[in-house]
């Protein structure tokens, strides 16, 4: 069977250019992506991590239609949608839905909650006006609240809760894949438990493919069945959660790992550091390896040859861009 979601080489660039006094500048190109291929299996729930900037959020966006890519293919069910039709945009639509990293920002504040969740249902004209309400009433039950917060509007609500009344809304069409886009960051501990929570038994109840985006290992660790890591738009990290958090093989996972905070005094790990300066996502260097300043296992030949991606010899689900790894 193929993957619900499959990528070949995506790239994606912007141009940018100065003020108004710089317009006969030359243009500048930022690198956002850069041959991205992964693919997601039906069922699975992929975490994508990386530090800021990295180009995770732009790699949601292209998988949902949202942004155009420059290169490369993207699949679903085995078929090309890189160039989609408007059939193929709105099956889409239907089949794939989001949850954005602000609750609060992505939902109407003109719109009560019955609204809200019920809009996917009325641009897609599934059911009677008193069916949509029903299933409003039943997917705000399902994620921890009550009908009788069907009337109020979002103000109204906390962050965790408005967070909710999010995945309300994405599960109103019963899609088959989520794009979770940071969803638990802009809230505080307690209420980030709550949410992974309520995501992991939404993803076993509905049988939900998933990717999560985030830059936390700790929350990948304990909800995604396989971890992506970028850096700089490129994917340097694949591989089971359980093998790439035990035995990170790519010095950048190795740093991200060493910075997860420790509870217990009693098991004491070393912290790795980053050394230098990143290079501009402007000025990116045709050969060699993109985390080459900053890699504290960096050796010259890192600068010089591209490295590779290559199959561990432990796992074949462990791949790793990495001369040394």
């Amino acid at each position: 069977m193929p993957a619900l979601i499959e990528t070949n080489g995506i790239t994606k660039t912007y141009a940018s250019r100065g003020g108004l006094f710089d317009l006969l500048k030359q243009k500048k190109y930022l690198h956002a992506l850069y041959k991205v291929s992964l693919s997601i299996e039906k069922g699975e729930v992929l975490g994508l991590v990386g530090e800021s900037g990295s180009g995770k959020s732009t790699f949601g966006q292209c998988l949902m239609g949202l942004t155009e890519t420059d290169d490369g293919t993207i699949r679903v069910d085995g078929g090309d949608v890189t160039h989609a039709t408007a059939d193929q945009v709105r099956d889409m639509r239907r089949r794939f839905q989001i949850i954005y990293q602000d609750p609060f920002a992505s939902l109407s504040p003109r719109m009560n909650i019955r609204d809200i969740i019920c809009e996917p249902l009325d641009i897609h004209r599934v059911g009677t006006q008193k069916e949509r309400t029903a299933r409003a009433a039943e997917l705000i039950e399902i994620v921890g609240l009550r009908a009788e917060h069907l009337l109020r509007f979002p103000h109204e609500f906390s962050g965790g809760q408005r967070q909710r009344i999010s995945i309300a809304r994405a599960l109103a069409l019963n899609p088959e894949f989520i794009l979770a886009d940071e969803a638990v960051s802009a809230l505080d501990v307690s209420l980030q438990a709550q949410i992974i929570n309520l995501l992991v038994e939404m993803q076993r109840q509905f049988s939900l493919t998933m990717l999560f985006i985030t830059h936390d290992l700790s929350v990948v660790e304990y909800l995604c069945d396989r971890v992506a890591v970028l850096y700089m738009g490129r994917v340097v990290e694949v591989g089971r959660t359980k093998d790439l958090c035990s035995n990170p093989a790519h010095p950048y996972s190795q740093v991200l790992l060493s910075a997860i905070p420790n509870i217990d005094p009693r098991r004491k790990k070393k912290r790795l550091f980053m050394r230098g300066e990143r290079f501009s996502p402007y000025e990116l260097p045709e050969t060699g390896c993109v985390f080459a300043k900053r890699c504290p296992q960096g050796r010259p030949e890192c600068a010089a040859i591209t490295p590779k991606e290559r199959v561990l010899p432990e796992s074949v689900d462990h791949r790793v861009s990495c001369h040394f790894a």
